[in-house]
């Protein structure tokens, strides 16, 4: 619907932006998909929170999705984020930390996706930090939107 200004309202659109409760491991070398157990906002009740950590599409159309995965890793280290349709990887970020020490190091992607309707999105991680690593909650989250 529309406002007197033009303003759309759409409270119904499918969308989720989910967060940890506390830290996750991350094996060094291991691609691991993201538990994200609090929901921000979940409109429709599309995420799965407790069991498969995944967004399921109510409907066809495009959606936005952002991955923000924020690892305390060593000097050179790379780190990976990637968003995964349908079990597998169809986007993905890398960057390698140029701090000479351990330090926060936040790897973001956002990706635009035509899904179907019952196809499912997941967050993963990866790093090749030499030892196992927590993410840090607080600066990592996963956001889906249906933008059309």
């Amino acid at each position: 619907s529309f406002d007197e200004a033009g303003i759309v309202s759409l409270p119904l659109q499918p969308g989720c932006s989910v967060i940890h409760s506390g830290h996750q491991t991350i094996a060094t070398g291991t691609w691991t998909k993201m538990t994200w157990q609090v929901e921000r906002f979940d409109t429709n009740g599309d995420y799965d929170n407790s069991t498969n950590y995944r967004f399921t599409c109510p409907v066809d159309g495009i959606y936005l999705v952002a991955l923000s995965i924020s690892f305390h890793i060593g000097a050179n280290s790379l780190a990976s984020a990637a968003v995964h349709i349908n079990g597998s990887e169809l986007h993905r970020s890398n960057d390698r930390s140029s701090q000479t020490s351990n330090s926060t190091h936040n790897v973001n992607t956002v990706a635009f996706i035509k899904c179907d309707a019952t196809d499912y999105i997941e967050g993963f991680a990866a790093h090749e930090h030499g030892s196992d690593d927590a993410i840090t909650a607080e600066y990592s989250y996963m956001s889906i939107m249906k933008v059309a």
